[in-house]
């Protein structure tokens, strides 16, 4: 996540790095009617009735990186994949992500991918705490909503039960028994 020279980011909050000289920087973060609108289209959200954030920003020691930790609450309004309703919900995450000098590409030799986190590199002088926390509601929201009581009743199944109680893979058996009504 980087800033944008024209800073053109829906929810833009800036952090200084010179503010960084502290040990411990709090913020919390709520965004405006106007920018929940701009974040709903973003995200296809049906409305974004609030996101609002509580973050700190320390230095890591003896190194140039900056580690943001903090949490995230949002409230959703989304629309049911399965029947199409309106549905509100509460997203919330935890927020963990480091920051440091853009170094240009690095060559790892020798370890698994698993092992390395790359940091996210600061543009200039900042950090959008804004942005950060767009982008963490993003990948929290479930890609294919459904409501919490919602059981998709009706859906041909490549498994039926036969009289003994036997699971049969046969995937075109319903076809087979629709092709017989006719």
């Amino acid at each position: 996540m980087t800033v944008k020279e024209d800073n053109q980011h829906e929810f833009s909050r800036l952090l200084k790095l010179n503010e960084l000289d502290q040990a411990n920087v709090q913020r919390k973060l709520s965004a405006s009617s106007t920018e929940r609108v701009a974040l709903a289209k973003r995200f296809d959200l049906v409305e974004l009735r609030g996101l609002s954030a509580i973050l700190a920003a320390d230095r890591v020691p003896d190194s140039l990186l900056v580690r943001l930790t903090g949490s995230l609450h949002a409230e959703v309004v989304q629309c049911c994949v399965v029947t199409l309703e309106l549905f509100a919900a509460d997203v919330d995450a935890h927020v963990d992500e480091l920051f440091g000098p853009d170094t240009g590409a690095i060559e790892i030799v020798d370890t698994p991918y698993d092992e390395v986190t790359l940091p996210e590199p600061f543009d200039g002088d900042a950090i959008d705490l804004g942005e950060l926390v767009a982008q963490q509601l993003a990948l929290v929201l479930d890609p294919y909503p459904r409501k919490s009581d919602i059981i998709a009743e009706g859906v041909i199944s490549s498994e039926k039960q036969s009289g003994s109680n036997e699971v049969t893979n046969k995937p075109f058996a319903e076809l087979a028994e629709w092709r017989k009504m006719r």
